[in-house]
């Protein structure tokens, strides 16, 4: 239902990934997604995250969605930057709320507004690949 991107260099290796998916499943919230973006570290800091974004979110936004939400494991302050540049705004933060590579990692909450939300909000629509 929702959108998923591929970045990949000229020969085809791929560089990274970005997608969204539902935000909750109760019906209410069916206007939210969470969005994420993955890059392979030679990929990081040329313009692969941005060029992803620049596509996933229109993407969403055209489909009806009208708030995206990203979790960001701490510390990374690579990710925290992108989200920003794309109008990304924190809501706060889960501590110690995930184990991973050997330790705790708190989790940063980002949220963008894709579109002022209507009065009657339409449907979302299915994307089609």
């Amino acid at each position: 239902r929702l959108p998923w991107l591929v970045a990949q260099d000229d020969d085809a290796r791929v560089l990274g990934f970005a997608y969204a998916s539902h935000h909750r499943v109760r019906r209410a919230y069916r206007w939210a997604c969470d969005t994420s973006v993955y890059l392979d570290a030679p990929a990081t800091g040329r313009g692969v995250g941005t060029a992803l974004y620049a596509e996933l979110l229109p993407a969403v936004a055209g489909l009806g969605y009208v708030q995206c939400f990203a979790a960001i494991a701490l510390p990374n302050d690579a990710s925290v930057a992108l989200h920003r540049a794309h109008g990304f705004e924190q809501l706060g933060v889960y501590r110690d709320v995930g184990y991973k590579l050997g330790a705790w990692r708190s989790v940063a909450w980002f949220q963008r507004t894709l579109v002022d939300p209507p009065a009657q909000p339409a449907e979302p629509r299915a994307w089609d690949t």
